[in-house]
């Protein structure tokens, strides 16, 4: 274990990505922190990848049934009960959803509810401080959301080194409607 109270890595974003550096980090013996403002899992899992192939086995099932025939098999497709298809899929989300954050628990990994952050309004009680977040020795930005992003590399600047995604940074943000101010590095 580290000895500072902050987290080894902190990970912006609990989809796939982020979750996979999460595990791996947590593996080595790092202290984790995931941040993710919805359900860990992120698009893949509840909305695009997941939910679309668990339909897409759905329809395949229904052309095999149509398809019977050709195979030697009588069978008939009377139609498709889109309700029962969709109570499918999300039994399918909720299944793998489920076992993901049963691991993402055995391996210690502290998840944060993005939504909260960067503001220092954590619930009292049990959880991460803010201060434990912002003393992380390192941080892994992986999420799509170009505004998190931005928001992630004003709420920690010293982890942002190079001046060339410094720069980057700033006019995403500024596309954005948000000024960014850079601390100057040490030693100027």
């Amino acid at each position: 274990m580290a000895d500072h109270d902050g987290y080894d890595i902190v990970i912006l974003g609990g989809g796939s990505g982020g979750y996979a550096c999460a595990l791996r980090a947590a593996e080595l013996g790092k202290r984790v922190a995931l941040v993710e403002k919805g359900k860990v899992g992120g698009t893949c899992l509840h909305r695009g990848c997941i939910p679309t192939k668990a339909l897409l086995h759905a329809a395949e099932l229904a052309d095999h049934a149509r398809d019977g025939a050709a195979f030697g098999v009588k069978t008939t497709l009377d139609g498709i009960d889109m309700a029962g298809v969709n109570a499918y899929k999300d039994k399918v989300v909720t299944r793998l959803w489920r076992g993901l954050v049963g691991l993402i628990g055995s391996r210690h990994i502290d998840v944060i509810d993005g939504a909260q952050l960067p503001g220092a309004r954590f619930p009292s009680g049990p959880g991460p401080s803010l201060t434990q977040i912002e003393e992380c020795l390192a941080a892994v930005c992986a999420t799509a959301d170009v505004r998190a992003a931005c928001i992630a590399c004003a709420w920690l600047p010293d982890r942002v080194s190079d001046q060339t995604t410094r720069e980057t940074i700033t006019r995403l943000a500024r596309a954005l409607g948000t000024d960014l101010a850079w601390p100057e590095p040490a030693g100027r």
